[in-house]
């Protein structure tokens, strides 16, 4: 991310304004991954269709900033006669004076198992579990500030009958 200079404190009569840089390289990273298994059988004349599974997510953000509010860095203004000047690469040889970032942990397991009557009536039945935490880091160096969890388990059961979505031709759907 290249340097960035705001702005404060204006001076209405003058057309002075002082400013300040901010600076902040990131790193950022994910992963994900999931894993699926599906089983068909049937038992006593009823068809199963099983698919169990569990999924994670893992996401990491890191800012190492730089805020700077002296000149050189952050020279003031004049907004009636402005001499911009340009923010140098300097900036990557200071030192960083804060950090802040985020951690997100993630996981979620679920079963399901259409079960087939007949052809055209399915009972769907099933549930999930997810749990989610995630982590905020701030200060030099970054320490965990606040902390969120969350956990759902969400149940499932529903018919489906293939044929209501279907019509013959004349009659309404």
């Amino acid at each position: 991310m290249p340097p960035v200079s705001w702005s404060r404190h204006l001076n209405e009569s003058t057309g002075g304004i002082d400013r300040w840089s901010f600076f902040a390289p990131f790193k950022q990273e994910s992963h994900f991954g999931t894993l699926d298994f599906n089983g068909k059988f049937s038992a006593w004349g009823i068809r199963h269709n099983v698919l169990v599974g569990t999924d994670y997510y893992w996401y990491k953000y890191l800012e190492n900033d730089v805020f700077l509010d002296t000149p050189p860095h952050a020279s003031p203004i004049n907004i009636f006669n402005p001499v911009y000047g340009t923010i140098t690469d300097q900036f990557k040889e200071l030192p960083h004076d804060f950090e802040w970032g985020a951690r997100q942990d993630w996981y979620g397991v679920f079963v399901q198992d259409q079960i087939s009557f007949r052809k055209q009536l399915h009972l769907l039945a099933g549930f999930r579990y997810d749990h989610a935490t995630t982590n905020q880091l701030r200060g030099f160096p970054a320490e965990k500030l606040e902390s969120d969890k969350a956990e759902k388990f969400s149940p499932r059961v529903d018919w489906c009958d293939i044929m209501s979505h279907f019509h013959l031709p004349g009659t309404q759907a």
